[in-house]
């Protein structure tokens, strides 16, 4: 199974992409993942919210952001995705509000404390530009 890894030049490869994402995640299910978007009822519903997020970022064209798929050359079938993102400031940037659970919500509380205790972790760590957010 040789894999090829290379930049997505298509907007359309998330369609293959994201129900691959998703269910990638489900087994074996991560249960943080729930902390960094919505929790739908159905697989449709968050492979929509996920695809639709990565074509914005894809249609945004930013320079320091590398968007990769990797395809199994055997059955053309992709198999992995990357989003890679150069950091050139250092350090903690704008808080993350969770905006996918409603407001004053405790899980919206959590994911904030959760995400944003990760990002400052890091920050406090990663001193100089890096790959990353």
């Amino acid at each position: 199974m040789p894999i090829i890894v290379s930049l997505i030049e298509e907007e359309t490869d998330f369609d293959e992409l994201h129900p691959m994402i998703f269910d990638s995640w489900q087994d074996p299910p991560n249960p943080q993942l729930k902390h960094f978007r919505p929790s739908y009822l159905n697989r449709e519903e968050s492979i929509e919210y996920g695809k639709k997020r990565s074509v914005n970022t894809f249609r945004a064209k930013n320079p320091k952001t590398f968007m990769l798929k990797a395809v199994d050359t055997d059955t053309k079938k992709a198999v992995g995705y990357a989003q890679w993102c150069v950091n050139d400031n250092p350090g903690h940037s704008e808080p993350t509000v969770a905006t996918w659970y409603p407001e004053g919500s405790d899980e919206r509380k959590f994911a904030e404390m959760f995400i944003n205790g990760l990002w400052s972790y890091m920050s406090d760590r990663v001193t100089r530009p890096h790959m990353g957010k």
